[in-house]
């Protein structure tokens, strides 16, 4: 009897999936096409293969374009900053596309385009050969006042699934302090002062092995360096990040 309840439950189920696929088709998180069976984790293969992708000469810490075949193999920012993390696994860049679907996940209530952004994350690492070289996934955090506005972290749903696709472990990691005040409204200068107060650690957790460290947007480094800092002092051994895209 329990095998007849367990089988009927499976059927119900995907008889349930299978309807609801026709109701509602997945559309691509980046066209709005309606995908067919072979194209999954919310994208479809045009995108995959004509999005905006960090091209040339690449930095060898942010990923970002070199502007001179001549210059050294690392920016001027992350030469400068001295940033502690290894490297960013970046698959696109911030526009066109990209741009519209990131502000419809982050702002327009969407958190259904994570799949695609943690997808092509994954797809990148794959490429550059570094499944080994990290040992948990964790994310940078938002604060509580802004989890109660939007009541998601994207780059936790990013971070979630892409933990999943590596077969790694996610593991909350930081805390944003409420009074931190928005990236987006600084000026350079002012993005890094107010990073490096706004993260603390998780009450007396403490860390070992190869950090995976997720986050939607790169655009001066700010975020991620403080919080990588955290993460060392916290007892990991490196840092690396992962972000859906780079400005």
């Amino acid at each position: 009897m329990p095998q007849q309840k367990s089988k009927a439950k499976y059927l119900t189920k995907r008889a349930w999936e299978f309807v609801s696929s026709l109701l509602f088709p997945p559309r691509c998180a980046f066209c709005g096409k309606i995908m067919n069976p072979n194209e999954k984790h919310g994208i479809c293969e045009d995108c995959e293969n004509s999005l905006p992708r960090p091209s040339g000469r690449l930095c060898m810490r942010c990923s970002g374009e070199l502007r001179s075949e001549f210059s050294l193999p690392i920016c001027h920012t992350c030469l400068s900053r001295k940033y502690v993390f290894k490297k960013n696994f970046v698959p696109l860049l911030y526009k066109g596309d990209v741009r519209e679907a990131l502000i419809k996940m982050k702002f327009n209530n969407d958190p259904s385009l994570c799949t695609a952004f943690a997808y092509l994350i994954f797809r990148n690492i794959v490429e550059q050969d570094a499944l080994t070289e990290m040992d948990f996934v964790t994310f940078v955090p938002i604060s509580s006042a802004r989890m109660r506005e939007r009541e998601y972290n994207q780059s936790e749903l990013i971070a979630r699934i892409l933990a999943e696709l590596l077969g790694k472990e996610c593991i909350p990691t930081l805390v944003r302090k409420d009074d931190s005040l928005r990236q987006s409204e600084l000026s350079l200068a002012q993005r890094y002062e107010n990073a490096k107060r706004s993260f603390a650690p998780i009450s007396d957790l403490k860390l070992g092995g190869n950090a995976l460290l997720v986050d939607d947007i790169y655009t001066t480094g700010a975020t991620c360096a403080a919080c990588s800092i955290l993460l060392i002092k916290m007892g990991c051994e490196s840092v690396s990040i992962a972000t859906a895209s780079i400005r």
